[in-house]
């Protein structure tokens, strides 16, 4: 019995390593590289097995070089932020196949400015402002404080951590420039909020979904992160794809993605499983882009 289970592990291994090969994988920076890495191991194992095919992944230390790992043909698919994607489409032909949802069915989320309880006071703002309403708000509050208080953004392939603030501030022209001391890139979501709980960066972008998860961690709170401005709703980031894999492979992919058990999907905020999505999904960042390029 212990030669026959042997021997069909070692055939199993033996037709994954044959099968063509190693599909590449790349995964942005969302929070701490060593964190996403510990996601990631259930979840490569299960694809492994569905499309019987070894996967390898690499787990990048800035958006960028997702992009520029798919314009020198490195990469074959990617879990990468909206705004990533769409900066990805203009140096390789990709498309979008799966994106995460809620147990409630939520496939968006929303950018937040989150800020020190020192400034919230400072402008006294008590529960987030919306959209660009909202941003207009926020920019007549700081007129009084211009050029006080440092922002930290995440990184310029960010979609809630740069993008979609820097396309709201720039609706109701508010040049960042004129209006903080400061701003500059702390490389994930994670930091974002740290820097702000720690007092280090009084203000920083970022996405809900990582707010309520560093919450859930216990490394930030209500009282040293608050939300004082929130985007409307976002696409939600994909897990994009080379067009010119073959149909069968892409098929095969987004139907083992779809069929994950919860268990084994990385986690990201409230996320719990895959549905499939393509690129009209994501019109309104390619608008964005547009604006704010």
């Amino acid at each position: 019995m212990k030669t026959l289970i042997f021997f069909s592990f070692l055939l199993g291994t033996t037709l994954l390593s044959a099968n063509k090969t190693c599909l590449k994988y790349g995964v942005i920076p969302y929070v701490n590289v060593s964190d996403i890495e510990s996601y990631y191991v259930n979840w490569k194992k299960y694809i492994e097995k569905k499309i019987n095919r070894c996967v390898t992944i690499d787990f990048e230390n800035s958006y960028g070089e997702i992009i520029n790992k798919f314009s020198k043909n490195k990469l074959d698919f990617a879990f990468v932020g909206p705004f990533s994607y769409v900066l990805t489409k203009k140096v390789a032909d990709v498309e979008p196949i799966v994106t995460g949802v809620t147990k409630d069915g939520f496939a968006t989320y929303k950018s937040l400015f989150v800020v020190t309880p020192e400034v919230a006071k400072a402008l006294n703002i008590s529960k987030p402002l919306k959209g660009e309403s909202g941003m207009n708000i926020l920019k007549f509050k700081l007129e009084k404080y211009k050029k006080r208080w440092m922002l930290a953004f995440t990184d310029e392939g960010s979609t809630s951590g740069y993008a979609v603030p820097s396309y709201y501030m720039k609706k109701v022209n508010m040049i960042p420039e004129d209006y903080f001391k400061k701003t500059t890139f702390v490389g994930t979501h994670d930091a974002a909020e740290l820097v702000v709980a720690n007092n280090i960066i009084p203000m920083a972008v970022t996405a809900e979904m990582f707010y309520h998860q560093l919450l859930e961690d216990k490394k930030i709170s209500k009282q040293t992160n608050i939300v004082i401005w929130e985007s409307d709703d976002i696409p939600k980031s994909p897990i994009i794809i080379r067009k010119d894999l073959s149909s069968d492979l892409k098929s095969a992919l987004q139907e083992a993605l779809v069929s994950m058990p919860h268990s084994f999907v990385p986690r990201l905020g409230k996320t719990i499983m895959y549905t499939k999505t393509n690129s009209t999904n994501y019109a309104i960042i390619e608008d964005i882009h547009k604006y704010i390029k």
